[in-house]
């Protein structure tokens, strides 16, 4: 958790537009303790995708499509 909470920061700190894709409750947590604004429009909540919660809001939630979304309407094109 250590090593994420540094990764998170460093994100934030290196571009505050950083797009973060949220797994499940650890994930959640990590960015909370790293100052992530939950409120803000750069954060996709989902739950983990393990066998165990998979289905327990992970499939269907299309997190990278919404990901996608967020990046689009800033301007950003993959392609």
């Amino acid at each position: 958790t250590g090593s994420n909470l540094g990764t998170v920061r460093a994100c934030t700190k290196w571009n505050p537009q950083t797009v973060f894709i949220l797994w499940g409750a650890d994930a959640q947590k990590v960015a909370q303790q790293a100052g992530v604004s939950f409120d803000a429009d750069n954060v996709v909540l989902s739950a983990h995708p393990s066998p165990l919660s998979a289905s327990g809001g992970f499939f269907g939630s299309k997190p990278f499509s919404k990901a996608n979304e967020i990046l689009q309407a800033r301007a950003i094109q993959w392609a």
